[in-house]
């Protein structure tokens, strides 16, 4: 990734993500990507998603992170364990867990900073279909004899702090389709390690859920920050509006057929919803809130 791409990234970079223990390890020095790892964390200080990691989780160390571009998603190179089971993968990525040839990708190191590029040309670092669950969300990544997992991470910014994608598609990257490619939904913890309360799996509240979010309208952060902060009459009153808002955080892991994972967030005293890797942020209704207690509030 040439470093325009990079400088994007770490502004938009998802924050769920970010937040866990990320280990990648190169044959060269890799004290630029852990320089990357903390800039995007700092970058996250000016956003809404600050508030939410400083109220809610305590601290989560950050390691070192590899982000690379590929046809519109930014994607982080993962292999911790916790973090693998997290994404609903195995703890341990495996030669036999390769699908069909993706791209051969050119990692070039200059100056400090490491370019990651398709190329035509055939290299030791390869791209290949993740085969137990094939989707754009995750996919196997081959450095050499070493296997690890490309985890989507967001979108293309555009450049624009009000980039915004409807929910669907990030249900596309994911590979759901209709609403029985959903296994199960559940309320989980901060860590997203552990569930709370009942798990979803009752096919007409999913297609219920799938059928309402799929319809939800998208706002980017500048809108969003403009509807729910801009009417504070001063900057003590605005930070804190942003930490109840983050307070009121509770995470919600979808989980598909093929077993793997993807989180949205909710806001219920706010009536927001924010999807990781989108950008956006989504307005819930009142048969959303109907939705979520029948099924969360227990």
């Amino acid at each position: 990734m040439k470093p325009p791409r990079m400088a994007e990234a770490m502004n938009y970079i998802d924050d769920d993500l970010v937040s866990g223990a990320i280990t990648y390890t190169r044959k060269k020095n890799t004290g630029w990507v852990k320089w990357c790892a903390l800039a995007a964390c700092l970058c996250l200080v000016i956003s809404i998603a600050i508030p939410v990691l400083q109220h809610k989780g305590g601290h989560d160390p950050v390691g070192d992170t590899a982000p690379f571009f590929l046809n519109g998603c930014y994607y982080e190179i993962v292999d911790d364990p916790a973090i693998l089971e997290i994404y609903g993968l195995p703890k341990k990525i495996t030669a036999d867990m390769e699908g069909d040839h993706v791209a051969y990708i050119d990692v070039n190191f200059d100056q400090g900073f490491a370019s990651f590029e398709e190329t035509p040309i055939k290299t030791d670092n390869e791209l290949y279909v993740y085969a137990p669950a094939p989707s754009r969300g995750i996919y196997v990544y081959r450095e050499g004899d070493k296997y690890m997992a490309a985890i989507f991470c967001n979108f293309e910014t555009f450049g624009s702090s009000n980039t915004n994608y409807e929910l669907k598609e990030l249900y596309r990257i994911f590979n759901v389709s209709q609403a029985e490619d959903i296994a199960s939904i559940s309320e989980v913890d901060w860590h997203r390690e552990k569930v709370i309360g009942a798990t979803v799996t009752d096919a007409n509240e999913i297609q219920e859920f799938y059928d309402m979010t799929m319809v939800l309208d998208s706002y980017g952060n500048d809108d969003f920050q403009n509807q729910m902060f801009s009417g504070y009459s001063s900057e003590e009153k605005q930070m804190e509006a942003h930490t109840a808002f983050a307070d009121d955080c509770r995470k919600l892991r979808v989980e598909t057929k093929g077993g793997l994972r993807f989180y949205v967030s909710l806001y219920p005293s706010f009536s927001w919803i924010h999807a990781s890797g989108t950008m956006s942020y989504y307005k819930i209704d009142d048969a959303m809130h109907d939705w979520i207690n029948r099924n969360l509030n227990d």
